[in-house]
């Protein structure tokens, strides 16, 4: 998919210093598409501005309009529907206007995984509008000089300026796997927040928000009622972004959220092929197999353990895509089965994201309240900390220099205060909703974010107009999943008849199918034996189902060739050695070069991932710098 870097520069900005800074940032914004190698950049600037916009071989939406008349501008990164329509070169005219004259109004009517970038020649203004959950983040900084930068790609933002390592951020990404918003792993970047625009001109930039949760509970109606109407808008949000002929990879496994986005996906009348990923034994291949066979779905199933090969190469690329938004083994695992999905297919196909805010329409996060659920009283944000985010200990701790974790979670808790701050008169239940879609953001918008740049996915969770009427219901209409189960059922009635891993069918009980209901209840005592002892008695009762490690670890290769001498793990060389005590990160990376290290993979990859982006990030900066000095000793 395609990507973007806009440069605002003061009247008074060194032209030459600003040409060679944008000449940099466009370099970065190639280097983080490294999977697409046959790219174009199309660069056009007016009134202070210049954008560099790169497209991809693969590009779905990629769509560029200039007024005849004044010279302004838009296009569209991304696939995207405008007020349900999927946006052309016929829409984008009506869409430009609409957001001159009223930028809110218009961008609430976007969906999709997009960023929208328009400039208004006559205020010489320019509107960047991203998803409205975060799904393809948008980057911000404005560096000593006065330029401001836009983009999708925080390398491309590294280039204009020095950057540092946000410490903060690089500890939460080790103890939860994704940044939380609005920081990003700089400190001088951040990323436009949850619902905002960004208004650029004039020297200045600022934020508006456009779109927010409201948990306005609805008066009327019924659970039925409201579970047909969403599943009408997960419908109309996958019609209206998949383009007939366009080939669509779904996720299909023993849960709830893929079947309500495949569910989805055959309401709309979609072709797809199914995928899960997953060795012979796991429960999710099994619950898949059994519903594709009788079915008749195409399926591919990915054995991630099979024929591994090198990790190092696919670390990378991995750093390069996801720019330390979301912990690199995850993305990792992810980046190798879709590459091997993708073999399959001639054109690049289209994937969904199942998981991405499905349990938004349960309770998954309303446990830590147990009697008190959905009082209007203020949520515990300890209990949060303490039970969802940092529950389970990420691995060995051993080999930092310090002990950062206290200081962590103080900074923590006053991040999640300041979100659940103007929901306070809200239940306690939906202060915690509110949380949950932040983290999302940074969850998944960091893995969608990374994956748009080969590919286009389509995350059906994510319609903000499903998810706003999803919220309006009563909470104990969505307890127990009630909710979720009723909307498949409202999509498909065969399809959510098919038992799940959660011991019960993905639908409403009925007279009818009671009784495939009853598993469910030795089921969820063992789920709450399992977490209360993970928590209180540092080990798991009824350990769920772990798939399988590789024969060999494939991460010797990336041990073995990066403790060599000005690699990224030979301490004498790191630029992030300070965080770390020498003797135990030696003893780490001893460990986790043997065969049985495959465990210790989470704290390498991390340990990469932070030396990787600061180096990455002072390359490019190095150049620009550089320039500077041959400019000044010529003068």
């Amino acid at each position: 998919m395609s990507g973007f870097l806009l440069i605002h520069w003061p009247p008074e900005a060194d032209l030459a210093n600003l040409k060679n800074m944008a000449a940099q940032g466009t370099v970065a914004l190639g280097q983080s598409h490294s999977l697409t190698p046959a790219q174009r950049i199309s660069e056009f600037s007016k009134d202070n501005f210049c954008c560099a916009k790169l497209d991809t071989h693969d590009s779905q939406s990629s769509l560029l309009y200039r007024h005849p008349g004044d010279g302004s501008w838009i296009f569209v990164v991304g696939p995207a529907s405008y007020a349900g329509n999927r946006i052309s070169n016929s829409i984008l005219p009506a869409l430009l206007s609409d957001i001159r004259q009223n930028p809110c109004g218009a961008s609430s009517k976007l969906a999709g995984v997009f960023a929208v970038v328009a400039f208004d020649s006559e205020r010489k203004k320019t509107v960047i509008v991203p998803s409205a959950l975060g799904e393809l983040a948008v980057h911000v900084r404005q560096n000593e000089q006065g330029v401001i930068g836009v983009s999708t790609s925080i390398l491309a933002l590294a280039a204009l300026g020095p950057v540092s390592l946000d410490e903060f951020t690089c500890h939460t990404l080790y103890r939860c796997g994704h940044r939380l918003l609005p920081r990003t792993i700089f400190n001088e970047i951040r990323s436009i927040q949850q619902g905002h625009l960004l208004e650029v001109g004039g020297g200045r930039c600022e934020e508006r928000r456009y779109w927010s949760p409201s948990f306005a509970e609805s008066t009327g109606g019924t659970l039925s009622t409201a579970a047909n109407e969403i599943a009408d808008l997960l419908t109309e949000y996958s019609t209206s972004l998949v383009e007939p002929g366009m080939p669509v990879v779904s996720d299909l496994t023993g849960g709830y959220d893929s079947r309500v986005t495949t569910a989805s996906l055959l309401r709309a009348g979609i072709p797809f092929v199914s995928t899960v990923t997953g060795s012979s034994d796991n429960p999710d291949v099994i619950v898949a197999r059994n519903i594709c066979h009788v079915e008749g779905l195409p399926q591919l199933v990915v054995d991630t353990a099979e024929n591994p090969g090198s990790i190092l190469p696919d670390i990378k690329a991995a750093v390069m895509l996801s720019e330390g938004n979301i912990a690199t083994v995850g993305f990792v695992n992810t980046l190798r089965a879709k590459r091997r999905i993708m073999s399959n297919f001639t054109q690049h196909p289209i994937f969904t994201v199942s998981g991405a805010l499905g349990e938004i329409y349960r309770d998954s996060y309303w446990a830590q309240e147990f009697f008190d659920c959905g009082k209007r009283q203020p949520a515990s944000i300890d209990k949060l900390i303490r039970y969802r985010i940092d529950a389970f200990s990420p691995g060995r701790m051993d080999f930092f220099a310090h002990d950062w974790h206290r200081d962590w979670r103080a900074q923590l808790h006053n991040h999640i205060k300041e979100v659940i701050q103007p929901y306070s008169g809200e239940r306690n239940t939906s202060q915690l909703d509110a949380f949950f879609l932040h983290e999302m953001s940074g969850m998944y918008g960091g893995y969608t974010s990374a994956m748009a740049r080969w590919s286009a996915p389509l995350v059906p969770f994510f319609s903000t107009a499903a998810l706003d009427r999803a919220l309006t219901v009563p909470p104990q209409w969505r307890y127990g999943a009630r909710l979720l189960r009723h909307i498949c059922w409202s999509l498909n009635p065969r399809f959510a008849g098919y038992m799940t891993m959660r011991g019960c069918p993905c639908s409403q009980v009925t007279f009818r199918n009671w009784y495939r209901f009853l598993p469910i209840v030795p089921m969820n005592v063992k789920r709450l034996v399992r977490k209360a002892s993970t928590v209180w008695l540092g080990k798991t009762l009824f350990p769920e189902y772990v798939e399988p490690q590789p024969s060999s670890n494939t991460y010797v290769d990336l041990v073995q060739q990066e403790v060599k001498p000005g690699g990224h793990l030979d301490f004498e060389s790191m630029e992030t050695a300070s965080w770390y005590a020498p003797e135990a990160l030696t003893a780490l990376l001893k460990d986790a070069s043997t065969p049985t290290g495959y465990g210790h993979r989470r704290a390498l990859s991390w340990i990469y991932t932070c030396e990787a982006m600061s180096r990455i990030a002072r390359a490019h900066t190095s150049i620009g710098i550089a320039a500077d000095l041959r400019k000044q000793a010529t003068a």
